[in-house]
């Protein structure tokens, strides 16, 4: 960052900016037919079948500056919850870690951060919204500036989204020509029906002019620079539309980077599309602040395309059923559960319709007597109090020239919510914590409350070559246990020993119920969804059915 008024990453590198009147350019017209969808709260989607069935989703790309602390990484999954999305691209993550991390709640982090071989990465990745995780079918970096992720469709189609942080202007044109070489690759390795390409390109693309109607919009904003140039001829070359120049907004909705100083403000993070056509909206969110100079961007698409889910992943339904509340009226589900069994006329179905009867009975119950309900959000008044503070903090960033008591008050809004939100993030720790300890169970359940899953997102195949395409691991891992299980002899050896089945013991009701005890608690079910805490719960009604 340089000092002074036009202190900010050179790359931006202007004496501040002006807005003038537009030219006006001649749109390309697009004729392709939309299809009807009904999108849901916080990146939630609806697919509505019918005549114009397709999909709807909220690509994001924005420049965090930095998530290198659990505290700042919490402000921004706190700012989340106030807009939809489905994916976001990030930019200067400065994290240390590799590869696909799963949060609580199933969202996934995937990071490209600085490593010992590669200390000059600022980190990039993607979040992915819980609901959109069966649907990812790879990830992979090319550069420590460029990563890509590809979403399964109907029939083989993808949608390809690149995730890019172009070098600043500290650096010369050799390596911003080599780090488009590396955008290039990624968009030939990931070719699919539709292809974006986002983030910060650290260029300023300007106003439209008369020859450049297929690649922009009459709605760009500030004066173009060399950067801006290069980033026009990428996108002519890979015939890429700029979505951010297409839509009109309010003067003050266009700018995405801020100096310092709060005087420049320049457009330099962009959201490319293969097709303009898929694109409703495109924009700055501007309620999202973690006391980065970028502004998030998110681009509306609408594809003709269903997502698919790939092979081999199960579709996990949410439980409808409240574990807690069941243990709370044990005496009720036992009850319930003998009355039902006492009706069930089992004798003359075969195992699996039995097995099937019984099962669905058990369920059947369980969600009357304990179902579950649907979480509200429980607003205090310490969560007023921030939200409040945020809010005035948020307003006086959108404020152009701000003066020394309107800076100085920022700054002081800035560290007051910073630390009201370290404090009650401390406070509902130590209220779970206090939760666990009086249900009695033991320091491995405490170690949970911030344990994150990795997930593969790399596997080496036979022939020793690594896919980060998670349909080929899948698929490698299906093979694998295939193999492993299957029986590798020519000939079938001969049985010469009559089994007596007189000499196999009867299965012992103690024995069923030292099996039960024996199982542990909140795993995850098995087809049937019953648990092996709604097994115990039931108590000694179900273990003698």
């Amino acid at each position: 960052m340089e000092s002074s008024k036009t202190r900010g990453r050179r790359a931006h590198g202007q004496n501040g900016h002006s807005y003038q009147p537009y030219r006006s350019c001649k749109l390309p017209s697009h004729n392709a037919q939309h299809d009807v969808l009904k999108p849901k709260p916080n990146g939630n989607f609806k697919i509505e079948t019918g005549k114009m069935a397709g999909q709807k989703l909220n690509i994001c790309t924005y420049n965090t500056r930095t998530l290198r602390t659990e505290e700042v990484f919490e402000t921004l999954l706190d700012e989340l919850q106030e807009f939809k999305w489905d994916i976001i691209g990030l930019a200067e993550t400065k994290r240390e870690e590799q590869g696909i991390v799963e949060l609580q709640g199933g969202m996934w982090l995937y990071n490209h951060g600085k490593t010992e071989e590669d200390t000059e990465a600022k980190g990039i990745g993607f979040l992915v919204h819980p609901k959109l995780t069966d649907y990812v079918t790879e990830i992979k970096s090319y550069s420590n500036r460029v990563a890509a992720l590809n979403l399964h469709l109907t029939g083989k189609d993808q949608i390809s989204i690149i995730q890019v942080y172009e070098p600043t202007s500290e650096y010369d044109d050799e390596t911003v020509e080599i780090f488009y070489e590396d955008v290039s690759k990624a968009i030939e390795a990931n070719k699919g029906k539709y292809t974006i390409v986002m983030g910060d390109f650290n260029a300023k693309v300007g106003e439209c002019q008369p020859d450049e109607e297929a690649i922009m919009g009459k709605f760009g904003y500030g004066q173009r620079n060399k950067r801006g140039e290069m980033l026009l001829e990428f996108a002519a070359q890979h015939k890429l539309v700029i979505g951010n120049t297409f839509f009109k907004k309010n003067k003050n909705r266009y700018w995405t980077w801020e100096s310092p100083d709060g005087h420049t403000r320049n457009q330099i993070d962009f959201i490319l599309s293969s097709q303009k056509g898929i694109i409703q909206d495109c924009g700055v969110i501007t309620n999202v602040d973690i006391g980065s100079d970028h502004r998030m961007v998110r681009a509306k698409l609408h594809i003709s395309k269903r997502l698919a889910r790939l092979k081999f992943i199960r579709n996990e339904k949410k439980s409808k059923i409240n574990i807690l509340r069941l243990r709370e009226k044990r005496s009720e589900f036992q009850l319930e559960l003998n009355n039902r069994f006492e009706g069930l006329d089992i004798e003359e179905l075969d195992i699996d319709q039995t097995y099937q009867t019984i099962s669905s009975t058990v369920m059947e119950v369980a969600a009357e007597v304990a179902p579950q309900e649907k979480r509200r959000k429980q607003t205090t008044e310490e969560d007023k109090e921030i939200e409040a503070l945020d809010r005035r903090r948020k307003e006086l960033r959108e404020i152009i020239d701000k003066s020394i008591p309107e800076k100085s008050e920022y700054r002081e809004l800035f560290k007051t919510v910073r630390k009201k939100r370290r404090q009650r993030s401390r406070k509902k720790r130590k209220e779970q914590i206090e939760i666990i300890l009086k249900s009695g169970r033991g320091p491995q359940h405490i170690a949970k409350l911030n344990r994150k899953k990795s997930r593969m997102h790399q596997m080496r195949q036979k022939d020793g070559i690594l896919t980060n395409d998670r349909q080929e691991i899948l698929n490698v891992c299906a093979d694998f246990y295939q193999d492993l299980y299957s029986s590798k002899s020519n000939e079938a050896k001969p049985n010469t020993i009559s089994p007596d089945i007189s000499a196999i013991p009867s299965i012992t009701q103690k024995e069923v119920e030292m099996a039960v005890k024996e199982m542990k608690d909140s795993k995850a079910p098995g087809t049937d969804d019953i648990t092996s805490d709604i097994i115990k719960i039931g108590g000694e009604g179900l273990l003698n059915i």
